[in-house]
Parts: C-alpha cells; structure tokens; sequence
C-alpha cells in the first residue's frame, strides 16, 4: 500500500477535481447560464467537496478526516 504525503496524492480527491472541471463546463451551457442562482450553488458544492477532503487531511487524526470525508460525501 503506498503512502499518501499530500491530499493530491488520494485518488478521490483526484476524480472529484475531474467532476469539478465538468461541473463547471456544464453549468456554463445552456440554460444553466442564466440561472445565476443554480449555477453558483452547484459549483459551491463542487467546491465544498474538494474543499473537505484536502482540509481533512491537513487537519490530522483519523477521527477527524473520516468526520471531513463524511461531510464531503
């Protein structure tokens, strides 16, 4: 099993910085582009997910990543 040194290395924060770009390309299409609202709320919570699971890691101890994870989730 390989050690992770940093959050990049956590092979779900990867994909979910892929999900993130698409999200992102999506909501800039269509009708998506006129509702602000939607938009921006759908990208915050993109942005939340990887947000919790880098600061989850940074933030040491088990208990507390997992917690992290949980909310990411």
């Amino acid at each position: 099993m390989a050690i992770i040194k940093c959050f990049e290395d956590i092979e779900v924060w990867q994909l979910e910085k892929v999900l993130e770009n698409k999200t992102f390309k999506l909501c800039n299409i269509g009708s998506f582009v006129r509702d602000f609202d939607l938009k921006n709320k759908i990208n915050s919570a993109t942005d939340l997910v990887i947000d919790n699971i880098a600061k989850g890691f940074e933030i040491g101890g088990r208990k507390k990543y997992l917690n992290f994870l949980s909310v990411s989730k």
